[in-house]
């Protein structure tokens, strides 16, 4: 019955209560604009001067005062008196100068400066921390400078202009990897927009050159922070910025597929039964639910309720947009079941799988992403919320995979990180593998030395946070978890049911760090969220956590099945002892490397990996990875949304004409030139290199390998190398046979005139051999530090030999 009126509520709310777009945005700037006027007034309060003093001081505004909420509410109130069109009351437009003097101060104006026309996240920082924030303030000018500057008082105008004047350099000098998906295609944007809007035809340039880098990366391993709820929005945002004002018209159809594109990735995603996006994600802010700005997207294409409530300046991104996705795309949400997976990265293990079921949906990644401990790697999303009095629909948790080193498994203890000291909330880090087959998800968790360093360790456990169920099982018993009272699962199987869906959980293999096997246990800690977990603890508790003479990495295996459509006692009871009397079908624990194997009900499911000491996991799995970036139930819809755009479908067809290099067990040397690049320039004339040319690596190149005979190969680079800050690059090596075995690291290269050096990856001192397979390869150097030279390649099998002078 819940479930009915869940579904019934969804129909008729998305279909008779979402407010007309022109409603939505009166009924925002009846809100925001006293929020505004609120917040502008305070911030004036707090510089006013005591009785005493003859004159007023300048404005001093609170420590916690934030660049980017200036310039939301100079934005909020140049589009609000579009909005009045002259109406009464009065948009309080001269409260937009104090904020943009302020925002001004906070920006960096000494030409001298590496950080020129940059800005301060937080006024209690003394200079630039975190360049990123020129991008986040010219999203939100431009937009004001384009349709609003004449609105403004002269003075906010005039200083208006002088930010972004200035932010054009900041833009420049900020140099952005292509994989930082959001805050390239931020850079990409501001980049050309600004150089139109200022006559600066170099940073037009650099944001082509720019905007090139970045599709060769999405076509080629896709979108890095994937299914992010908090990045996916100012992706499309900023995407909206670019189609709406860029003039050049080639640039504008750009944009145009590349909101296809991501739009795409999105509605293949979208839960409707749940309102949010399903499976593992990069980064989320909200481990609990899920849920981020995005929602505000799908509200405004009829797929989610809209926000009555929020004062953010990101829903003028959404009024009047000018791009809206096709039926075709949207109703991708509607097919049932649907399997996606996807590549998030250049790694071996970079992708993702979500099954999708109109009830249940599971979801797994097969790495960790990078080292921000904001991800979420093995979900399960049921297809429920809740409906309150006043329209709103309150969304209850998802049930997730979490490492946590800090006594916070639903991620609600911020604490300010990075050099900015942004206030979040983060998990520890983890080496993880994991696996699925649609309805089964395999994943191993270990916690070697690397992930024991944390700004903030207070334990180490591994939770599986589970929304309070209707009943739960440990085998085939019925159990009542009472609060803060831990039950003892054992070596015994867990079930939750939820009205006809069922989790189904096993855990094969426990360690900790004194290499013995701690039992899992259930607990519902009283917490006010509705859920509870299953933990296993992985440290004595007031034991100094420490990496320091760990022999072996404390670590779990997890086993999760779902059921769906089990609206009868008798197929409840069928499935559950089925899961039951499942075994697991390999187990092999040596040291830091595991090997797992287990029949799922689609077919097998297996894992092997180890954990390394350079923060990185060495797996294998089965299924292995998408042939392709963007697939859906076996069908790539990413690369072919891309190569719609000339540059892509060039450049595709350069990489699948690239002359490969024979490669035999005898070795081969080849010259670095022969590649390809994007940037012809950087191919550069040096009397001193092999053939009178080398390259510069500062774009990427790519070079195709034929490689006769499986084995373990060396590489050498013959490289030229100025100083520290320019002396390291980005090595990869995948296989071009679709299933994107990838390795990759940072090869720092030795300094001064010309010289052999081999590969080592991340400044560690082993020589790192290549394991390559018979057939074709990819060698791929990118940026990392600019201006390193190579002039040539030697790739061996013989461990001791080196190339020719």
């Amino acid at each position: 019955m819940k479930r009915f009126f869940a579904t019934f509520f969804l129909v008729v709310f998305c279909t008779t209560s979402f407010a007309a777009e022109p409603d939505r945005e009166a009924e925002f700037f009846t809100r925001a604009v006293p929020s505004v006027e609120g917040f502008a007034k305070r911030l004036l309060k707090s510089g006013e001067p005591e009785p005493s003093q003859p004159e007023p001081s300048r404005p001093e505004p609170w420590p916690n005062l934030g660049v980017r909420s200036l310039m939301d509410n100079v934005y909020i109130l140049a589009f609000a008196d579009r909005w009045k069109n002259g109406a009464e009351p009065k948009v309080p437009l001269h409260l937009t100068t104090p904020m943009l003097k302020l925002t001004e101060e906070m920006q960096d104006k000494n030409p001298e400066s590496r950080t020129f026309g940059n800005l301060r996240w937080y006024w209690r920082t003394p200079e630039v921390t975190d360049q990123n924030a020129v991008e986040f303030v010219a999203a939100h000018a431009l937009p004001v400078w384009f349709e609003a500057k004449d609105r403004l008082p002269k003075e906010s105008r005039e200083i208006l202009e002088r930010i972004l004047r200035r932010c054009v350099d900041g833009c420049m000098k900020h140099r952005v990897s292509s994989d930082y998906t959001n805050i390239a295609i931020f850079n990409i944007v501001n980049l050309l927009l600004l150089g139109e809007a200022f006559d600066r035809p170099d940073a037009v340039k650099l944001g082509e050159e720019r905007l090139r880098g970045l599709l060769v990366v999405l076509w080629d391993h896709g979108v890095y922070e994937y299914v992010s709820p908090t990045y996916y929005a100012p992706d499309l945002d900023t995407l909206q910025l670019g189609y709406k004002y860029v003039k050049d018209e080639n640039t504008k159809a750009i944009f145009r597929n590349l909101l296809d594109f991501f739009w795409t990735d999105m509605a293949m995603n979208w839960f409707k039964p749940s309102l949010r996006m399903s499976g593992a994600q990069s980064r989320t802010y909200h481990y609990l639910l899920g849920t981020s700005d995005t929602t505000r997207l799908f509200a405004a294409v009829g797929l989610a309720p809209w926000d009555p409530r929020s004062n953010s300046a990101t829903n003028l991104n959404t009024f009047g947009a000018p791009y809206r996705p096709s039926p075709e795309i949207l109703a991708l949400t509607d097919k049932y079941p649907r399997r996606i997976e996807q590549r998030w990265g250049a790694e071996q293990a970079q992708w993702r799988t979500t099954y999708i079921l109109d009830d249940i949906a599971l979801g797994t990644a097969g790495a960790s992403y990078g080292r921000v401990k904001q991800n979420m790697i093995l979900t399960v999303d049921l297809a429920d919320y809740d409906a309150v009095p006043n329209e709103q629909v309150k969304l209850l948790p998802r049930n997730y995979f979490i490492a946590d080193g800090r006594n916070d498994p639903y991620g609600v203890s911020k604490y300010p990180t990075s050099s900015a000291g942004h206030e979040k909330a983060l998990h520890m880090d983890a080496a993880w593998i994991g696996a699925q087959r649609d309805g089964d998800a395999l994943g191993v968790a270990l916690y070697p030395a690397w992930t024991l360093n944390g700004e903030i360790m207070t334990n180490v456990q591994s939770h599986f946070v589970f929304r309070k169920p209707d009943a739960v099982y440990i085998d085939d018993k019925k159990i009542v978890l009472d609060r803060n009272i831990p039950v003892s699962i054992g070596d015994g199987t867990v079930v939750l049911r939820y009205g006809s869906r069922s989790i189904g959980i096993k855990i094969p293999w426990t360690r900790d760090k004194d290499g013995n096997a701690p039992k899992p246990y259930l607990i519902d800690d009283g917490n006010k969220y509705g859920v509870c977990r299953l933990t296993v603890n992985h440290w004595p508790s007031e034991t100094p956590i420490s990496g320091k003479d760990l022999k072996d990495a404390p670590g779990i295996a997890i086993w999760v099945r779902i059921g769906s459509h089990l609206d009868e006692d008798k197929k409840f009871d069928d499935w559950s002892r089925q899961f039951i009397a499942a075994k697991v079908d390999k187990l092999d624990v040596q040291g830091d490397s595991i090997s797992l194997q287990i029949s799922g009900t689609a077919g097998p499911v297996n894992l092997a990996g180890k954990a390394l000491s350079n923060q990185t996991i060495s797996p294998t799995v089965e299924p292995n990875g998408p042939k392709g970036i963007l697939v859906l139930d076996g069908k790539d819809w990413g690369r072919p949304i891309l190569e719609r755009i000339p540059f892509v479908r060039d450049f595709s067809k350069r990489m699948a004409d690239l002359k490969p290099i024979d490669l035999d067990s005898k070795g081969v040397t080849w010259e670095a030139e022969s590649g390809f690049t994007l940037d012809d320039a950087l191919v550069v004339d040096d009397d001193t290199a092999s053939g009178g040319k080398a390259i510069r690596a500062n774009g990427e190149f790519y070079w195709s390998l034929n490689v006769k005979e499986s084995g373990t190969y060396y590489l050498w680079a013959r490289v030229k190398c100025s100083d520290p800050e320019h002396d390291s690059v980005r090595i990869e090596w995948s296989e071009q046979s679709g299933d994107k075995r990838r390795s990759s690291g940072d090869w720092h290269l030795v300094r001064g005139d010309w010289q052999w050096t081999p590969l080592k990856l991340n400044n560690e001192k082993p020589v790192v051999p290549l394991e390559l397979g018979a057939g074709p390869w990819r060698l791929i150097v990118r940026p990392r530090e600019m201006d390193a030279q190579i002039d040539k390649f030697f790739l061996t099998t013989d461990p001791q030999e080196k190339p020719q002078p």
